[in-house]
Parts: C-alpha cells; sequence; structure tokens
C-alpha cells in the first residue's frame, strides 16, 4: 500500500502552468477556513460538454459519412427514422444525464460525387457551471515511514486542520533503517515547526 503524506497552505492561483486545488465541498468540515482564505479564492471555467446523435437512411450513408468525416469519440451514429429510433434516443438520453442539455434538431446533408446524402442530428449542449477552487503548495511531504496504525486513526484524502491531528500522525512514524533519526527530524520541521493554525492542512493519501 502506497502512501503520501502532505501539508499544505493556500495560495494565489499560478499565473503560468498547473497547480494543485481543492474544491470548496472539501473544505466544508471548515467553513472558517473557508472565510478565512475567500480572497485566495479563484473561479473555473470549463468548456460547455456536445453530444450528438446522427441519423442516416442507411448503413452505406452512415459507413460513408464514417470514411470521409470520421467519428468523434462521443458521437452516436444511428440509422433509421426518428420516430422508430426515438426509444433508443430517450434511453441515451437518460444514461447520459441529457435532461437538462439544451437540445436542438437540425437537418444537414453532404456531397459525395453527384449525390446528396441527407441526415439529421441530434445535439446535446451542456453547460458546465463555474466553480470556485483553493489553490495551494506544498510545504511538508512523506512518503510511507508510518505504522499500520495510522490507518485505522486517519482517512485516506481526509483533510485536517488541526496541529493536534499532526502531532497525533508522529506519534505513527516508523522510519526505515536508514533514516531513523532523520524522518521523525523532517516530519516535526516540515509539518509540525511550520504549522499555521487556519492555514495549514494535513492530509494522507494512499
Amino acid at each position: 500500500m502506497g502512501l503520501d503524506l502532505f501539508h499544505v497552505k493556500p495560495c494565489a492561483a499560478p499565473v503560468v502552468g498547473m497547480a494543485e486545488y481543492f474544491d470548496l465541498h472539501e473544505l466544508e468540515a471548515c467553513p472558517g477556513f473557508i472565510e478565512r482564505h475567500r480572497h485566495l479564492l479563484t473561479s473555473l471555467s470549463y468548456p460547455d460538454e456536445l453530444f450528438s446523435i446522427f441519423i442516416f437512411a442507411g448503413v452505406p450513408h452512415l459507413r460513408l459519412y464514417e470514411h470521409l468525416f470520421g467519428k468523434q469519440e462521443d458521437d452516436m451514429l444511428l440509422t433509421g427514422n426518428m420516430q422508430d429510433l426515438m426509444p433508443l434516443i430517450r434511453q441515451t438520453e437518460t444514461e447520459k444525464n441529457l435532461a437538462q442539455a439544451q437540445r436542438t434538431d437540425i437537418e444537414s446533408s453532404f456531397n459525395h460525387g453527384p449525390i446528396t446524402i441527407d441526415f439529421q442530428i441530434i445535439q446535446y449542449r451542456t453547460v458546465i457551471p463555474d466553480k470556485e477552487v483553493l489553490y495551494w503548495e506544498q510545504h511538508g511531504y512523506q512518503r510511507k515511514q508510518m505504522h499500520s496504525r495510522f490507518y485505522e486513526e486517519f482517512i485516506n484524502n481526509k483533510l485536517y486542520f488541526s496541529i493536534d491531528e499532526v502531532l497525533l500522525a508522529y506519534e505513527f512514524i516508523e522510519p526505515c533503517k536508514e533514516e531513523e533519526t532523520e524522518t521523525p527530524l523532517l516530519f516535526r520541521q516540515n509539518f509540525v515547526d511550520n504549522f499555521e493554525g487556519g492555514t495549514s492542512i494535513f492530509f494522507p493519501s494512499w
């Protein structure tokens, strides 16, 4: 079993590059923490999600479309008429949670030599709402080297906001032989001594 221990603190959003962040729901256990660092919250925007169903009169038309234009991973290509396909379309809407999506029905066509091939498109656009996040930077890290009892006292990926919980974790340090002195010292330096109440977060991941 892998184990990583983190000591992190909130920071401003990066100007360039990627960085780790918490969703606000991850911080709900400590609402005062959110208020304390509200000035660092950043709104993330996401592109709309598109899903399309293409309906062709027959298989030859469908295969020709695939040959000429390819198929997007999330698109569905069907043959038949809208009325007969409606049960399958409704089932797909349910499976993909499209009830709240914006639906647009489109009549389209493409030419292949002298032939014009008509087909229908049902396009679903799901608007992804912006979400607020809190970026963090790492101030302490340890890989493994904890007694098995640690897993009884702490929860995977749970955030801990108290120095008392960090001191409890310190009691479970079980360093490997070559790091018997160094590991406890580094844990105290990187998790305990620089811990800031109301700012620091400790969490394990395994």
